[in-house]
């Protein structure tokens, strides 16, 4: 007879389990319970996570402990590689764009500079007296003969003054260079080991040097556009 009623009772655990069947049944399986180790046995059992086997298999139990341990010990080791390869990753691109002082642009030139030219161009508008606006582009040049002296060395002391910032896009040799902006000046410059670096700084604060791209100051453009007016000759307004 205990046989036929475990068998009910454990056909009736998952729906007991469930919370599935009315409170008599469910007092029926209670009492049960109480007197049966077997059918008590089942339901911790069904209770219990397939992946995880009770306590009391003891060398099964120690061997599902070591395989959790391994996994997470490799998982552990992963995430370790990945955070290990990001940090890697933000450092480079943190030392690459570091803001670099003027030496360290120009690279190990320790001779002095013996030429010098810059030239600005700048965009323009004007309206006429009928109304009719007119646009073009003036500009001013600095011949290489020309920047001995005052302008050469003002131009040289606006580089110093200021920070540069390598851009990432440097990286891309897709990157077509554009600086979005029609005012640029240009300077370039000879050092007495025959060194030559040209550079070309936009009013946005975009700066190119030897194919790479630099962000810095925008007042760095407006300081070189004024030592070259000042010291440069004007050219011709050429109109659009």
């Amino acid at each position: 007879m205990k046989e036929t009623n475990c068998d009910v009772i454990r056909d009736l655990l998952p729906l007991y389990e469930d919370n599935a069947i009315t409170e008599e049944t469910a007092e029926l399986v209670r009492e049960h319970l109480k007197d049966c180790p077997a059918c008590r046995e089942e339901l911790r059992k069904m209770r219990t996570p397939l992946s995880l086997p009770p306590e009391e298999d003891g060398e099964l139990w120690e061997r599902y402990k070591q395989r959790r341990a391994e996994i997470r010990r490799r998982r552990n080791i992963k995430i370790g590689c990945v955070l290990s390869v990001l940090g890697l990753m933000v450092l480079s691109c943190l030392w690459y764009i570091w803001p670099r002082g003027w030496d360290a642009l120009t690279g190990p030139v320790t001779d002095e500079v013996t030429s010098l030219s810059g030239a600005v161009t700048e965009l323009y508008y004007e309206i006429a007296n009928d109304g009719e606006v007119h646009s073009g582009f003036r500009s001013w040049l600095i011949q290489w003969e020309e920047a001995e002296g005052p302008a050469e060395k003002a131009i040289l002391q606006a580089f110093q003054r200021h920070t540069y910032r390598k851009s990432l896009k440097s990286l891309n040799p897709w990157d077509d260079n554009g600086t979005n902006t029609a005012n640029v000046v240009l300077v370039g410059i000879i050092w007495s080991n025959e060194n030559y670096k040209s550079f070309s700084i936009a009013d946005n604060g975009q700066m190119f040097c030897g194919g790479d791209r630099y962000y810095t100051d925008e007042k760095l453009y407006q300081e070189l556009s004024a030592i070259i007016q000042e010291y440069g000759t004007f050219q011709e307004a050429e109109n659009k």
